[in-house]
């Protein structure tokens, strides 16, 4: 199972811009595809626990230009 999150949060990574970090904890939090990133919206991805915000925020204003 370990392996499938760290494999989903390299490929988030890439996909949207941020740390690896970043996008495990994204990942862990169920957000696994910028789609669903999008569709969760701002303020939710910020509640997550321990999220960069700067980073979540400025990948967040660049998936929605």
């Amino acid at each position: 199972m370990e392996e499938k999150i760290v494999e989903a949060a390299n490929k988030l990574a890439f996909e949207i811009g941020v740390s690896v970090g970043t996008a495990n904890r994204l990942v862990r939090a169920g957000f696994l595809t910028a789609d669903g990133i999008k569709a969760a919206g701002l303020e939710q991805l910020l509640e997550i626990e321990k999220i960069n915000v700067k980073e979540v925020t400025a990948a967040f204003d660049k998936l929605m230009q």
